[in-house]
């Protein structure tokens, strides 16, 4: 059987396949379940009827154009809590209160009006139900557009952004209206401005949304995204976002890196960009957080994955996986455990000399399933990638016990790792470690695998036939052991 079980990394990789199921997954969402920007406020229905009988002399006032920046409070009050409904307050409707509220934008009005005015809408689309109505005004966009891009007071803009997000969401015909006007320019503008981190939350969420059109079914898609090139722009941004956010927002930029760096063209230019050199000093700034550990190597992992493995191989960097994996927390850092992995291949004795396996044993053993998956192919390819003498000793550390057990969480594809590196131990020696397979039962399920899972499969069929051969050559192996009498037949 001629199997090359030390084959080289390749993006048919099946370590990379599985970290890709893994790490496309929404589990990990920094954006997912945040609070509403919108604050909205909690009241009672007197409070409410309260609200409504000022807002509706404020609104006629608005109409007649003969009001004062305190109708617009009025209108702002009513609109911004949690009983207000869009559908049953047509008034919003009326082109009138369109053409009223796009006044309020104007140039030449109050810092103080234009803010209400930009509050109001703000709301108005937050519950906007998803269809077009008199309050979808180009004009009122395009004077958003224009406060977003230069007004002078930072605050206003951040307003402005939250507004046009808000209406981005209403409804297909909306997003197609804020990208045919080129947002992603004036995006790019907003999260250039150096000011509070905090203030880049809404704008990391509008880049969020832009990614999620495009990004979201990427593999299906096999780069066929219609606007890629527009993201372009943002790249250059990331190491300003990366050297001065609060981790956080950190988080919340390298997810949506993490979402654009997987097409291939948008990945060049990060490369000629010197992106990954960037994700490098970040890994070597040692920072105790397994959420941000997550986010971070889910985009290091991009560039491990194409073998830009040099960068990311130094003794900082290395000491910084030790103290996240040192950690032993029930997080995902799954990203981080599939990146070791892949670096195993070329730093397999330094890394063995940090005794990272052992810690690689700890989430083998106890790790959530995400990061027991991730751990067992790094124990695999300690045992793969190591001399013989090293792969022996790490062998009898307990280490075969560790893959034997966890080896029926793996689907076929996975197994592919620990059987490589069963293969190699039982070329070592090919009585002990045969022994060590039959006493944690695996023969079993193996057996199983090779007659009842693999003739049911069709895809990657060079990678399943180096299964059924790997699974063939261990179960023949225990056959072969001596003193078999109480062992049922195999075949």
């Amino acid at each position: 059987m001629n199997v090359d079980y030390k084959s080289i990394t390749t993006l048919e990789n099946p370590l990379i396949l599985r970290a890709a199921a893994f790490l496309s997954t929404d589990r990990e969402n920094p954006f997912k379940n945040e609070p509403s920007i919108q604050n909205e406020f909690v009241i009672s229905n007197e409070e409410y009827q309260q609200l409504a009988a000022a807002a509706f002399h404020s609104f006629q006032a608005l109409l007649n154009k003969n009001f004062e920046e305190n109708d617009l409070k009025n209108i702002h009050a009513f609109v911004h809590n949690n009983r207000f409904d869009f559908l049953a307050n047509n008034q919003f409707n009326d082109p009138k209160f369109a053409e009223a509220i796009h006044f309020c934008l104007l140039p030449g009005h109050s810092d103080v009006m234009c803010e209400e005015a930009i509050l109001i809408l703000s709301n108005l689309y937050f519950y906007h139900p998803p269809f077009l109505s008199n309050l979808i005004s180009e004009p009122i966009i395009d004077q958003l557009i224009d406060i977003l891009n230069s007004h002078l007071n930072f605050y206003m803009r951040h307003d402005a952004l939250l507004t046009l997000q808000n209406f981005y969401l209403i409804c297909e015909q909306t997003k197609k209206i804020l990208i045919d006007k080129d947002i992603f320019i004036f995006l790019r503008n907003y999260l250039m401005t150096p000011y509070h981190p905090n203030e880049y939350r809404v704008g990391l969420k509008m880049l969020y949304f832009l990614c999620i059109d495009e990004f979201e079914n990427f593999l299906p898609r096999k780069n066929t995204i219609d606007n890629w090139s527009k993201f372009l722009q943002f790249i250059p941004i990331y190491p300003l976002m990366l050297n001065n956010l609060l981790n956080e927002c950190k988080e919340k930029a390298l997810w949506t890196l993490s979402m654009i760096i997987n097409h291939d063209k948008i990945f060049e230019y990060c490369r000629a960009l010197q992106i990954h050199s960037l994700l490098a000093k970040c890994c070597a700034r040692i920072v105790i957080n397994p959420s941000y550990a997550y986010h971070l190597y889910r985009c290091v992992f991009a560039f491990v994955k194409r073998k830009y493995i040099r960068v990311f191989s130094n003794i900082t960097i290395f000491n910084g996986i030790i103290a996240i994996l040192s950690l032993k927390t029930n997080k995902n850092i799954s990203s981080l455990l599939f990146t070791v992995a892949l670096l195993i291949n070329s730093n397999g004795k330094m890394l063995y000399d940090l005794k990272i396996n052992e810690l690689c044993k700890f989430y083998a053993n106890e790790g959530i399933f995400e990061n027991k998956i991730a751990a067992c192919y790094c124990l695999s390819h300690f045992l793969i990638d190591l001399p013989y003498h090293l792969c022996d000793i790490l062998a009898n550390d307990d280490i075969v016990d560790t893959l034997c057990g966890a080896i029926e969480c793996f689907d076929v594809y996975d197994l592919i790792a620990p059987l490589r590196a069963f293969r190699k131990l039982i070329e070592i020696n090919p009585i002990l470690y045969p022994g060590k397979f039959l006493q944690n039962g695996i023969d079993d399920y193996l057996y199983q695998i090779l007659n009842e899972t693999i003739p049911d499969l069709k895809e990657n069929p060079d990678l399943i036939h180096e299964c059924q051969c790997l699974i063939t050559y261990i179960l023949e192996n225990i056959r072969n052991l001596p003193n078999q009498a109480n062992y049922h037949s195999l075949v």
